[in-house]
């Protein structure tokens, strides 16, 4: 349930969808509204937070704030495409960058019984709440 409510929310930014040959055709349309979303296995959010290396001129400067990081999911569940459309600086936009390049997500997007390509948004927040949280679990 939780991992639900998160995908809701991260989807909250999504613009819209592609989706390309839905009945076998060449065409393509655009959608605004799928049947179901990228599924991730796990709590997306952890998974960021957790691969997260905060840099340290962002720590010594005490830069915090969300960068956010658009990318296209393919229908195996790969992203490509990553964009920053929202940043704050040049090394939080990097570390941004490169964690949302991590992530795959288990399930594609389904429109009409068919795997599709999305458009997807992810907020990626740098704070040292979060970075303290994890070098304490990671020890």
């Amino acid at each position: 349930m939780v991992t639900f409510i998160l995908l809701l929310s991260l989807n909250f930014f999504t613009d819209s969808c592609h989706v390309d040959s839905i009945n076998g055709k060449n065409d393509s349309e655009i959608v605004y509204a799928i049947e179901s979303w990228p599924e991730f296995e796990g709590d997306l959010k952890v998974f960021v937070q957790k691969n997260l290396k905060y840099p340290e001129t962002a720590t010594h400067d005490s830069i915090t704030g969300k960068v956010y990081v658009q990318f296209l999911v393919k229908t195996n569940g790969e992203t490509y495409n990553h964009l920053v459309i929202e940043g704050l600086n040049n090394e939080l936009n990097k570390e941004a960058l490169r964690v949302a390049k991590l992530i795959r997500f288990k399930n594609p997007a389904m429109q009409r019984g068919n795997p599709v390509e999305v458009k997807y948004t992810v907020p990626i927040e740098f704070n040292f709440i979060n970075t303290e949280k994890t070098s304490k679990d990671s020890q």
